[in-house]
């Protein structure tokens, strides 16, 4: 988002873990994308990945996944990225479907790509299941 794993966006000071929480990124125009990758504050929480081309009918991408295992605070900074087919989109919400009582959803740094790494661990991941 800036580059700077020392900020980051926090959602509203709500701290109920049922409440669903998202941060939406405006790609500027319709773009070519098939990985996201992203850098939570603290783990735990169950995410969708979605994306639209005019910010008010949503696709989702992916859901029910996790950025780790326990609920630990990621002092590590460990990067989360999903793979998927090509879409063509403006924008991207990461969602949280919940979480962790007590903590705000937060991430430090989210982007898109479009690149054929993505094509080909995908591939990859395909042929394993």
């Amino acid at each position: 988002m800036d580059g700077d794993f020392a900020t980051r966006w926090i959602a509203a000071a709500d701290t109920n873990s049922s409440t669903t929480r998202s941060l939406t990124l405006d790609l500027g125009s319709n773009v070519s994308v098939n990985r996201f990758s992203f850098t939570v504050h603290q783990h735990g929480r169950s995410l969708r990945l979605e994306h639209s081309t005019n910010g008010s009918t949503w696709t989702t991408i992916t859901s029910g996944f996790r950025t780790g295992t326990d609920t630990s605070i990621n002092s590590a900074q460990t990067t989360t990225t999903r793979y998927f087919q090509p879409v063509t989109t403006r924008y991207l919400r990461l969602s949280s479907l919940g979480g962790v009582s007590g903590t705000s959803f937060s991430v430090r740094e989210a982007a898109a790509y479009n690149d054929a790494t993505a094509a080909s661990t995908l591939a990859l991941s395909l042929i394993h299941i």
